[in-house]
């Protein structure tokens, strides 16, 4: 993602469930009342089931033993979001609260257990840049905080079909243009659960806090360099940026085309296998499903070939060492992949440096990324937003976003020079081609050694450095080349979380493996989970009583 600083032309209101965070429609005053009244007046009981950390497996066994109920499940949930999204640490995840969730899940209490599918009341958080039916997409921006979609995104669709229950949308980096942070200017920053001092990174970080402090127990976020697997990393969760072409963008905002993906954040494998096993759409978009749960195997680490990365990544433009701790975790992870069986490879990063050529193509092509930027936003609000919809192409986008006095400068610009390149190149720019000689490089690079190294995947650490401070001393810089490892080559990542700084901050690894190997990162995952599963919920969003 480029860079875009989180600065405005005027200070942003300080936001509220009803001012700023909680956005409705102006034509459905009614419903913004509802969505406050569920925040404020539910009250807070247990039931006796604790949702921190629950997992898909554990509701669906409290539902089958009638020892909770949907509605009572969105409203422990729905206690959360209240306790901690706007009270307490204030994370301010979640940009948008479903104002129907009390009615969706008494109507999904009546079915009988018969009718209950794979997904029945699973709780879901989605990032403002993924269409739910009823729900504005915004993708943070303020200018499109009434921008109603015609309908369901496909993997939304997908899930919805199988029973789950959506709880809302949550911000993220504006038009998920910052990796490194999430802060727009319709929902403002967002805090990790873990280190509230410190970045959620982006431009996924909103469904990340949301999921990691229990809003949820689905994620879905969106991936262009690096956006789910660096939240993923900051907060602990098991994030999956799937094959470029093997889960349909119908109903997705974008950012570029060429490298978006959607994909899901859980706080387990076995979680995220059963979303992948709703949502995965095969090759051929074809209605078949990859059984993935068949993949769950807690010994399937024994024997397999794992390529560890090692040492300082190149970057760009500079070297950055690696920080200690990160490098410790690397070494911890070695070791506790031996002891699950798996022979670790050793490789240095110097083999990177044939990244910078490919990164270098990609830096050079701009002109072409800002042609499918253009393109892709028109086509987006052309063909998924509603028809009275207040903005109908990025033309009318950003006449509407300059003149709103809360819009970020960086942003605008961005924005406008999408709109100027495409005036003056297409997409059979020379730019383009080396833009899509950059990928076609870099997933040569990957397989190579792969094949020569006879290795199932490699693993890298996601970042090499601590998540970065928000306020106060400066951080180094944090140095995402191992982003360009999978989505510059188009190839499936999974992240890992395998440690915790001494301060608290979560650390994770990167598995990558060959085009359509999903299913065996899933597993890898999970049988490292069923011995040496590190993660915990953050201390800020304890269990309430």
């Amino acid at each position: 993602h480029a860079h875009v600083p989180t600065t405005y032309t005027q200070d942003p209101p300080t936001p509220t469930y009803s001012a700023l965070m909680y956005h409705e429609p102006k034509r459905s005053f009614p419903v913004l009342l509802l969505a406050v009244v569920l925040l404020t007046q539910w009250p807070v009981e247990s039931h006796g089931f604790n949702v921190v950390d629950t997992t898909i497996a554990e509701i669906h066994a409290a539902f089958a033993n009638a020892s909770l109920n949907c509605t009572q499940l969105v409203q422990l949930h729905l206690n959360r979001v209240r306790a901690y999204d706007q009270a307490g640490p204030r994370l301010n995840s979640m940009i948008y609260v479903n104002p129907r969730l009390e009615a969706e899940a008494r109507a999904l209490d009546a079915l009988p257990p018969a009718q209950r599918r794979a997904m029945h009341c699973i709780p879901v958080v989605v990032k403002d840049n993924i269409n739910v039916a009823g729900m504005p997409t915004s993708a943070g921006c303020i200018t499109l905080k009434d921008e109603m979609p015609n309908g369901d995104a496909f993997v939304v669709a997908r899930l919805r079909a199988e029973g789950a229950i959506f709880m809302g949308k949550a911000n993220m980096a504006e038009f998920a243009m910052d990796g490194g942070n999430t802060n727009s200017s319709l929902g403002g920053q967002t805090l990790n659960p873990y280190a509230l001092d410190r970045s959620p990174m982006g431009s996924s970080g909103g469904p990340g806090a949301a999921i990691a402090a229990s809003f949820g127990v689905i994620g879905l976020g969106t991936d262009t360099q690096g956006s789910i697997a660096d939240p993923s990393n900051v907060e602990s969760l098991v994030g999956l940026r799937s094959t470029q072409d093997l889960l349909p963008l119908d109903g997705v905002m974008p950012l570029y085309v060429y490298q978006d993906v959607v994909g899901p954040m859980c706080r387990s494998a076995e979680d995220l296998a059963r979303v992948m096993e709703v949502i995965d759409a095969g090759r051929t978009r074809l209605r078949v499903r990859t059984a993935y749960t068949r993949y769950l195997q807690a010994d399937a680490l024994r024997g397999k070939r794992i390529g560890l990365l090692q040492g300082s990544a190149p970057s760009w433009p500079a070297k950055l060492a690696a920080d200690p701790e990160v490098q410790a975790a690397l070494q911890q992870l070695a070791a506790n992949l031996r002891a699950l069986g798996a022979v670790v490879v050793p490789l240095p990063l110097q083999y990177l440096e044939d990244t910078l050529y490919a990164m270098a193509n990609a830096q050079s092509a701009a002109s072409c990324g800002q042609v499918g930027q253009k393109n892709g936003f028109n086509v987006y609000f052309a063909r998924e937003t509603a028809s009275d919809a207040p903005v109908r192409s990025l033309a009318s986008l950003v006449q509407q976003y300059a003149a709103n006095p809360l819009h970020n400068p960086a942003v605008l610009a961005t924005l406008e020079g999408s709109l100027q390149a495409a005036y003056n190149c297409s997409i059979f720019d020379p730019g383009c081609e080396l833009f899509a000689e950059s990928r076609r490089i870099q997933a040569r690079l990957n397989s190579r050694v792969l094949t020569d190294e006879r290795l199932d995947m490699l693993a890298y650490a996601t970042m090499s450095q601590l998540s970065p401070l928000l306020h106060g001393a400066p951080s180094p810089a944090v140095d995402l080349i191992q982003s360009f490892l999978s989505s510059t080559a188009g190839q499936p990542s999974i992240t890992l979380p395998v440690a915790y700084s001494r301060g608290g901050v979560p650390i994770g690894v990167t598995l990558l493996a060959e085009a359509y190997h999903e299913p065996q990162l899933v597993q890898a995952v999970y049988a490292y989970q069923q011995r040496f599963n590190v993660r915990r919920a953050p201390s800020s969003c304890p269990p309430l009583q």
